[in-house]
């Protein structure tokens, strides 16, 4: 999990302003929901953990990170 963490933090660093043309500019910003596997729950469950996790964490922050 710490390595997807850090994959997470990298991304989120590299964040950036796109010019779209010379009065459009916007901040593209990326959330992440991450589920630990288990060999307990089904595939379905670890992605329907992950999806919840995305969803909290567009709730919480613009941009980051929620582990399920």
């Amino acid at each position: 999990m710490n390595d997807a963490i850090a994959i997470c933090q990298i991304v989120q660093s590299k964040r950036t302003d796109i010019q779209l043309d010379e009065s459009t500019t916007f901040t593209m910003h990326a959330s992440f929901g991450l589920a630990e596997f288990s060999p307990t729950i089904s595939v379905t469950e670890l992605f329907l953990r992950a999806d919840s996790a995305l969803y909290e964490a567009k709730e919480k922050t613009k941009y980051g990170y929620c582990i399920l």
